[in-house]
């Protein structure tokens, strides 16, 4: 019988913790959207967000992906300048 109650106490705290991650993850995925204006650097974007999770290279373009759990920011440059973000954000 304890360890049912221990298995049910763990299954709800960690449904707690991803419900509050997930969150987080649109808080971030949001600020992290409106940091970004367009024609910033690849060096100013990187000084305000860090590293990409992903890159992607084309010819002149240049595509950086932030992930946060399953949201997610594109960043797109040409020439080496922001062109358009686009955020992609899980509805409820």
């Amino acid at each position: 019988m304890k360890k049912i109650i221990l298995t049910l106490l763990i299954l709800v705290l960690l449904v707690g913790c991803s419900e509050r991650d997930e969150e987080m993850d649109v808080m971030d995925i949001n600020e992290m959207y409106n940091k970004i204006q367009t024609g910033m650097t690849f060096d100013e974007v990187r000084s305000l967000l860090g590293e990409p999770s992903s890159v992607q290279k084309m010819e002149t373009d240049e595509y950086w992906y932030y992930i946060k759990g399953v949201n997610m920011l594109q960043i797109s440059f040409i020439e080496g300048k922001v062109a358009s973000r686009t955020g992609y954000i899980k509805e409820k």
